[in-house]
């Protein structure tokens, strides 16, 4: 849900993006959606957290795990 509220502010920018787009993005009623995050604004934080944390375990899990292949991947580090 919170990476469909994250992809419908993206495509209509947050002062377009209504609780209703929103809620018909998710396929919910917009009470829920108020029930769950209480406002547009809580979504708002909630949905980029969400997915900086999903491009921070992402980028995590492709990073060099030690100091030798460190070396190779950015090319300049002196290790």
């Amino acid at each position: 849900m919170l990476e469909i509220c994250f992809d419908t502010f993206c495509e209509h920018g947050p002062e377009n993006t209504g609780m209703e787009k929103l809620s018909k993005a998710c396929g919910i009623s917009n009470a829920a959606l108020v029930c769950y995050f209480g406002s547009k604004d809580n979504i708002i934080i909630e949905a980029t957290a969400h997915c900086m944390a999903k491009v921070e375990q992402d980028f995590m899990a492709k990073a060099p795990q030690t100091r030798r292949i460190l070396s190779g991947f950015c090319g300049k580090c002196p290790i």
